[in-house]
């Protein structure tokens, strides 16, 4: 109850079961009109969650079930009471993993476009030489028959 009550100035006033509600960058601290009051409600559930671990009586046996630093790594309060630049560098891990796995998939289709223009190269190269060596061929077929019909005495 002790600790509930002191992390009412991150949960937007009220306390609450849990600390869910601390989504919005509004409600992480109360508005304040000097940067001393809002340090001062920020750092209060810190302290209270020492003081609490210092006393593990008054605390009944909370000390030895979490310690500050488990208190503070509940989801809830790890990712969204970060402030809002900490929550944009936590997405740009992400970010950057997507840009080069776009970078990876571009490559990948240049590189198999390459590919197919190479093979298609290859065979247009194989095709004009199939029809080349035809010709070449059907020209000494040719000379062979004429050759062949100037031998027996043929004429045309």
């Amino acid at each position: 109850m002790v600790l509930r009550n002191s992390f009412a100035p991150l949960l937007g006033g009220a306390p609450r079961k849990t600390p869910s509600s601390c989504s919005s960058s509004s409600r992480i601290l109360p508005a304040a009109t000097n940067t001393a009051a809002a340090a001062a409600a920020a750092a209060a559930p810190a302290a209270a969650v020492a003081a609490a671990a210092a006393t593990p009586a008054a605390a009944g046996g909370f000390a030895a079930a979490a310690s500050p630093s488990l208190l503070l790594q509940h989801p809830s309060l790890h990712f969204a009471c970060l402030p809002l630049q900490q929550q944009q560098q936590h997405h740009q891990p992400q970010q950057q993993q997507q840009q080069q796995q776009q970078q990876q998939q571009q490559q990948q289709h240049r590189l198999l476009l390459q590919h197919h223009l190479h093979q298609h190269h290859l065979q247009q190269q194989q095709q004009q030489q199939q029809r080349n060596f035809s010709f070449i061929q059907q020209h000494r077929v040719k000379k062979d028959l004429s050759s062949s019909f100037a031998a027996v005495g043929y004429t045309d």
